[in-house]
């Protein structure tokens, strides 16, 4: 395999940060690589554009399988890196999304406006536009130095957290009130009743719906790419900066997406079943 050169590494940053907050900080790098920040991706001075631009005059459409099987390894060596955020996002987001769900379903308003304002922010507003927040907005702010790896985290969970609490929400509300009316007429209170009849029935009704929520999560964290996350995106423009095959680099990487939602689907899938043939539906 091919490696990634350090001046192929900067090309895709520098691609990849052209625009928007990170703008400054692309103007400089990007002079380093001989070019302004200013042109795009398409402002290199590399000979091979030119050349690909003749090739495509000519009709030939081509699909170099040679690039793709030297690259597939350093590809695939970024699969890990989008799994292992997709998991922890989702079990914190998890958790968090639950005392979300309770707070915005409780009787409290010092409870239930704070949680539901949270809720409709995030669900309300692009994922982008919350990974830019955390990562450039915040140290600004607050005047700390950004640290890419956990402010990904940051953004990945806070925003799984708040569609879990949704689906939460609607799976304690899908059980019969007379549930609630049965064990507080046995003694419960409120959280006793909560803990030990309502949520779980409710968790094992929102499966099907946190599955799919799982899965949109490892679709999503290809954003974080964006602020120098070096998973299996990032990893894809490198290896476009490195030889200029964007369509070999980025279908390979839809293929890998796919088989990481399939595989996941089928096992969330099998989870389904079990539950069902133990009579839990």
């Amino acid at each position: 395999m091919r490696s990634i050169s350090g001046k192929s590494r900067l090309r895709a940053i520098c691609s990849s940060m052209s625009w928007g907050p990170a703008r400054p900080f692309a103007q400089a790098l990007c002079r380093k690589e001989g070019r302004s920040a200013r042109s795009g991706p398409a402002g290199h001075t590399d000979p091979a554009p030119d050349r690909l631009v003749k090739e495509g005059k000519s009709g030939k459409v081509t699909f170099d399988v040679g690039v793709v099987v030297r690259y597939l390894p350093f590809l695939l060596s970024g699969v890990g890196i989008t799994v292992r955020f997709t998991l922890m996002s989702f079990l914190i987001g998890a958790v968090l999304g639950l005392f979300l769900a309770l707070g915005r379903i409780s009787q409290n308003p010092a409870c239930r406006i704070p949680c539901g304002w949270y809720i409709d922010f995030v669900r309300g507003t692009p994922l982008l536009a919350q990974v830019y927040l955390i990562h450039f907005g915040l140290p600004q702010m607050l005047k700390y130095k950004p640290v890419g790896a956990l402010n990904a985290l940051v953004a990945l969970t806070l925003n799984s957290a708040a569609y879990i609490a949704e689906i939460y929400r609607g799976g304690i509300e899908s059980i019969e009130p007379g549930q609630m009316e049965a064990a507080r007429s046995l003694g419960m209170n409120y959280g006793q009743a909560m803990r030990l009849v309502i949520l779980p029935q409710a968790l094992r009704r929102v499966v099907p719906a946190m599955g799919n929520e799982f899965i949109a999560l490892l679709k999503e964290s290809a954003l974080v790419s964006v602020i120098g996350m070096e998973e299996l995106m990032l990893r894809a423009r490198m290896m476009v900066g490195s030889t200029f095959k964007a369509f070999e680099a980025y279908f390979t990487v839809a293929l890998i997406y796919l088989a990481l939602t399939l595989t996941f689907t089928r096992l969330l899938g099998r989870v389904e079943r079990s539950l069902k043939s133990r009579g839990h539906n």
